[in-house]
């Protein structure tokens, strides 16, 4: 047998085995596979092994279709066997009929096999169009850890994996396009598709402005200290009192997205085929508001090839769950992992997916069924047995992991009449706040942390001995802290997210070390003493 030289190309006795090279996603990460395509006469027939899903082995009839709709090229007439390596790992998706197409016209000799690196993502149509693919930007992402000089993909992929810089991106339209880039050499890059429009922030676009609230300073205090630090916050308040719009606005005053929290955010919603061209052009923190009645894989993640769910589309961003206590039990226990470590498994029989979801969490509820238990303006209907199974019906340990609690009041009359005034455009000389300038304070208190901190952590994510390095009490804070252990049950954990809080107060205030007015602040949070 002889054996020539140069990207797995082989001939023997004039047959000829090659490799062209795909991806498949696992979780919202990806690994490279290596189609082995070999063509040898006898009885027609195609048959596709290496674990592949059913929707894989369903492409060689979308391919044969191609073939029959696209001049100058036919299907083959022999035995083809398709090999995707490794075999050991399971391969999903319709991402592998490009790949496999190239390698039957290679290995069939109606085209020349490449000398550079590259990778090929598409599924193809009857008449050989290309259609969109999700888990796009991973594979990219893939792609060039592995040291590949290109990626074709279909058109409709270009604008979130030009995102990677320092792989050529080759978009295409139909398998005809690849043909004339591969035989003439031609730049495909789609340079005009979609063109990304004018960058706008979407933290103050598309979420209530700071300026938008009128009165709520305890609230909007707590909120700006979340933000600086990481914090979880937990709202207690009867309907009308501003929880919602409170909770919408806390995007608004978070730093834009880094370079690397953009790819992070865009890998995971290209898993989730849910990216859109809103958020390619204008990448912001994404905000998710489940409703009480989702299932359990919608909320955490799953599926038989597990996608993200809503506690990892909120990485990055914020996770709001109004009604609280209205979530089945099952959806509440979950979220001790993302809150305690920032992260979410899921296990299925290919294997175990860790999901990131680092995000900050506000919950929001009634402090009974009714909604009015302690109202002054409304009477409640519930008896105290039904006030107690409701407030009890968050664990513990659930509440344990949230940072800060705080109770919303609604407005009092003289505010209400100042909110008259300002909506009719009588604008009052104490003018609210805007997320803007709360922004800033908090960019500045989130750039000391990352200097300070171990890897650049905000605050809420330091472990204890991290914390303990950065965090020094006076002794009359500690002594604060004795007392309210022994009169409100503070927990050691309790304890940890106090002095926690008390840190990102003093870093808003640009103070070196935590004062006693700082823990005594962060105290007030603990307990929802507003």
């Amino acid at each position: 047998m002889h054996t020539s030289i140069g990207m797995h190309l082989f001939i023997r006795d004039k047959l000829m085995a090659i490799t062209v090279y795909s991806a498949t996603p696992q979780g919202i990460d990806a690994d490279i596979v290596e189609v082995e395509v070999d063509f040898s006469p006898g009885l027609p027939s195609t048959y596709i092994v290496g674990l592949p899903d059913p929707i894989i082995r369903e492409s060689k009839e979308r391919i044969r279709g191609c073939f029959r709709h696209v001049k100058g090229i036919k299907y083959p007439v022999g035995k083809i066997i398709i090999n995707l390596a490794p075999a050991s790992v399971h391969k999903y998706g319709t991402q592998f009929d490009l790949a496999i197409a190239m390698g039957i016209l290679i290995a069939s000799k109606q085209k020349e096999h490449g000398q550079e690196k590259s990778l090929y993502l598409g599924e193809l149509s009857l008449d050989g169009m290309l259609r969109k693919i999700n888990s796009c930007l991973a594979m990219v992402v893939a792609a060039k850890e592995a040291g590949f000089k290109r990626v074709f993909l279909p058109v409709e992929n270009y604008h979130e994996a030009q995102l990677i810089k320092g792989i050529e991106i080759i978009a295409l339209d139909s398998l005809c396009d690849l043909l004339s880039a591969e035989i003439n050499n031609l730049n495909l890059n789609k340079q005009d598709i979609n063109p990304t429009a004018d960058s706008k922030n979407h933290n103050s676009q598309n979420c209530t402005d700071f300026a938008e609230i009128i009165g709520q300073s305890f609230a909007k205090r707590g909120l700006e200290i979340a933000a600086a630090g990481g914090h979880n916050i937990s709202m207690l308040g009867s309907p009308g009192s501003g929880k919602t719009m409170l909770a919408s606005a806390l995007p608004s005053i978070l730093p834009i997205l880094d370079e690397k929290e953009i790819i992070e955010c865009m890998k995971i919603y290209s898993a989730a085929g849910k990216i859109d061209m809103d958020f390619v052009n204008d990448p912001a923190r994404p905000f998710r508001s489940p409703q009480p009645g989702i299932t359990s894989q919608a909320f955490v993640g799953g599926g038989i090839y597990p996608k993200p769910g809503e506690l990892t589309l909120a990485n990055a961003g914020v996770l709001f769950m109004d009604e609280f206590p209205e979530f089945p039990r099952e959806i509440i226990e979950s979220l001790r992992q993302p809150l305690e470590n920032g992260e979410v498994s899921v296990s299925r029989q290919q294997g175990s997916y860790i999901f990131p979801a680092r995000f900050i969490f506000i919950a929001a509820q009634n402090p009974c069924a009714c909604g009015y238990f302690g109202d002054p303006m409304h009477s409640c209907t519930c008896s105290a047995l039904q006030v107690q199974r409701y407030q009890k019906k968050i664990s513990g340990p659930v509440l344990d992991r949230i940072d800060m609690h705080m109770s919303v009041q609604k407005l009092s009359q003289g505010r209400e009449v100042s909110l008259v005034y300002y909506s009719q455009g009588r604008k009052s000389a104490n003018l609210e706040e805007s997320s803007e300038s709360v922004r800033v304070r908090v960019a500045a208190a989130r750039a000391i942390q990352s200097e300070r901190n171990p890897k650049g952590k905000l605050n809420a994510d330091l472990a204890a001995k991290e914390l303990s390095n950065v965090a020094k009490l006076p002794a009359e804070a500690l002594s604060a802290l004795a007392a309210n252990q022994r009169t409100q049950m503070l927990s050691m954990r309790g304890w940890s997210k106090v002095v926690k809080i008390a840190r990102t107060i003093a870093d808003l205030e640009k103070s070196r070390n935590i004062c006693t007015s700082h823990v005594l602040e962060a105290l007030r949070y603990k307990f929802a003493d507003g």
